[in-house]
């Protein structure tokens, strides 16, 4: 019998023995040498049976959702919440035009160059000649 992999440490359920939704998580047990990854609920610590947790594995996110979003998603569900976007760095192109961006920059440890000027360079200033780095 297989276990699911253990990557993700908790998954989003709805406990059959409680029948509150809870979240899965992963024990690790040790027979011997071998290591088997044992699920259970978070309120009442029931275990979940690895056919259910294979069936939740199965129906999971998309790939192209980061395991950052899967846990986000997770534990807003949990909490009753919604999730908010991270806020942007720089609204448009025209921010951000640092010279450590710029392809003329060149980064060393003691002194940090600008190669258009010939001359040392602040990581953070702002340029007017300004070319994004490719």
């Amino acid at each position: 019998m297989s276990n699911p992999p253990a990557a993700k440490l908790t998954r989003a359920i709805c406990c059959e023995q409680c029948g509150k939704d809870s979240l899965a998580v992963a024990k690790n047990q040790f027979d011997g040498w071998t290591k088997t990854v044992q699920w259970q609920c978070a309120f009442c610590g029931a275990v979940i049976p690895a056919a259910t947790m294979a069936r939740l594995a199965a129906a999971e996110s998309p790939p192209d959702v980061t395991p950052q979003e899967r846990h986000a998603k997770a534990a807003a569900a949990f909490l009753g919440e919604e999730i908010t976007p991270p806020p942007r760095l720089f609204a448009d192109e025209t921010d951000g035009r640092f010279c450590k961006y710029c392809r003329h920059f060149l980064f060393h440890p003691f002194q940090c160059r600008c190669q258009l000027w010939k001359r040392p360079a602040d990581p953070m200033r702002d340029c007017p000649q300004f070319e994004k780095k490719s």
